[in-house]
């Protein structure tokens, strides 16, 4: 079997990282000649940053992960492949002008669903019931990509939008519950200390109000609500963060990346509470938040999971530089409107950068067989 087929976690981030190579210029080209793309224009962008190129990101790494959570193989080989497939079927279809859109929200559909029996599967035979969680987030993903053709088709633009909102704060908690997990174990285990202490009813906070600020925002509520809201998910997560001790993380890139777009999340949620523009809240944590996250989970697990030692390649660093620039531009754009533009080519090439450099560098490590020869 090729190698790129027998791990998830190998073309999913693969196709990820790619299609968000061109979703973001495209995007750009269309918004500054004014051509829609997939007939929807602004919603293609949202929609397809969150579903194309994050939660296919999740995709990977739970269908990968779990196989180590639960002791159980995961999907590879001929199920594998036809999930990708479906994937490219999905993005062929929101690309596409109405109603073409439903070929794309079938797939997302009938990918997410087959994801969540996927691992709920191997939770239930190995009753690690602690990953049912990511059950219920597959499924909201698919009921999402439902929900949303459905209000474009009925040119529901108000509900497309709340319905961003929720999906984009579903992985946004996401992003918190799995880096509670994971950042400060790989800390742990790199600088050779002692685990780190959690503390209980900081952890539940941490979570907790995340979930709340998911359903405040999602249904409208007043914004002192969310504003509160927010103080409570940015303060938990910001004492969260302390106790992960991130000031011994300063000269190992592979660790300070993971904890600077946990800095960068945190920092969007504190721009929502001291009311600044929605704009730049969300891309600070879209952008220096998720995207950062994402090229720095997925720089080490491709390591990790393809039997490599933890080493970056080359100047691989200037990755997590260039993208956490590109957070730093886009907020610039709204700040400086006469730059708008201009600000907008500087953080597109930030990502360019990022990203680029991924798939130049860890291509040859994707597609090649562990050194070990091992499976995986």
């Amino acid at each position: 079997m090729p190698a790129v087929w027998q791990m998830p976690f190998r073309p999913f981030f693969l196709c990820a990282t790619a299609f968000g190579l061109l979703a973001i210029p495209l995007w750009l080209s269309s918004l500054l000649l004014g051509m829609p793309i997939g007939g929807v224009s602004l919603q293609w962008h949202v929609h397809e940053m969150l579903m194309g190129f994050a939660a296919t990101v999740v995709l990977g790494f739970v269908l990968t992960a779990i196989q180590t959570w639960t002791g159980i193989k995961t999907v590879q080989g001929s199920t594998l492949m036809l999930m990708v497939l479906v994937w490219v079927c999905a993005r062929l279809g929101w690309l596409a002008p109405a109603p073409w859109q439903w070929l794309g929200a079938l797939a997302d559909v009938v990918l997410f669903t087959c994801a969540a029996a996927v691992v709920g599967r191997m939770v239930y035979l190995s009753r690690n019931w602690r990953n049912a969680f990511f059950v219920p987030v597959f499924l909201l993903f698919a009921l999402f990509s439902a929900s949303y053709a459905y209000a474009l088709a009925n040119k529901q633009f108000a509900m497309a939008q709340e319905l961003q909102y929720f999906v984009f704060y579903l992985i946004v908690h996401v992003v918190l519950v799995v880096g509670g997990r994971v950042v400060p174990f790989f800390a742990d285990r790199r600088l050779q200390r002692d685990p780190t202490r959690r503390f209980l009813l900081l952890e539940s906070l941490a979570l907790v109000s995340s979930l709340v600020f998911l359903v405040v925002i999602s249904v409208g509520a007043n914004r002192q609500l969310l504003q509160l809201t927010a103080v409570v998910v940015a303060t938990a997560n910001l004492l969260r963060w302390l106790t992960w001790k991130p000031w011994q993380t300063l000269k190992i890139p592979l660790l300070w990346s993971l904890y600077l777009a946990y800095a960068f999340i945190i920092s969007g949620f504190v721009a929502t509470a001291v009311q600044l523009p929605s704009s730049i809240a969300t891309h600070l944590i879209a952008i220096g938040g998720i995207s950062l996250m994402i090229l720095a989970m997925i720089s080490r697990v491709s390591l990790g999971h393809s039997g490599r030692p933890l080493e970056l390649p080359g100047k691989f660093p200037l990755a997590y530089v260039a993208l956490a620039a590109a957070a730093c531009c886009r907020i610039l754009a709204n700040l400086l409107p006469e730059y708008y533009a201009a600000m907008l080519w500087l953080s597109a090439a930030g990502w360019i950068t990022g990203f680029g450099l991924f798939l130049y560098h860890y291509l040859p490590i994707l597609l090649s067989p562990r050194p070990d020869g091992q499976p995986g």
